[in-house]
């Protein structure tokens, strides 16, 4: 049944098509999920096989988890190499943040210097 408003505005239940049906079926994808339900039922020697592909129809398709972050290199190599990578803003922001941390005039100094901040 689907609900239908006339041209006074007044709504109304009528029947769909068997046409209307089977393209509802198509769109919605209803006979793969009925067949992906019933596999994973099978799959796991369901006790009830019944309640569990009516739980997979009213799920839906599942959720694709979430991807994992690439690893630091993959990620440098993405945008093009370290020198891109060095360019995000993000990271531009943070280098000026050291660069204003550190005022030793030479290396060891600026070793000392930091390892006292951090450590």
């Amino acid at each position: 049944m689907v609900t239908v408003t006339n041209s006074s505005g007044v709504e109304h239940k009528e029947a769909l098509s068997p046409e209307a049906v089977k393209q509802y079926m198509q769109d919605h994808r209803v006979l793969q999920a009925l067949e992906s339900g019933i596999a994973e039922a099978v799959t796991k020697q369901s006790t009830t096989p019944l309640a569990d592909v009516g739980l997979a129809l009213l799920a839906g398709p599942a959720a694709k988890e979430p991807s994992r972050p690439l690893s630091l290199p993959k990620q440098v190599a993405q945008v093009g190499g370290i020198a891109k990578w060095n360019e995000q803003s993000t990271l531009a922001q943070q280098a000026k943040m050291l660069d204003a941390a550190c005022t030793a005039a030479g290396r060891e100094v600026c070793v000392r210097t930091q390892r006292g901040r951090f450590f």
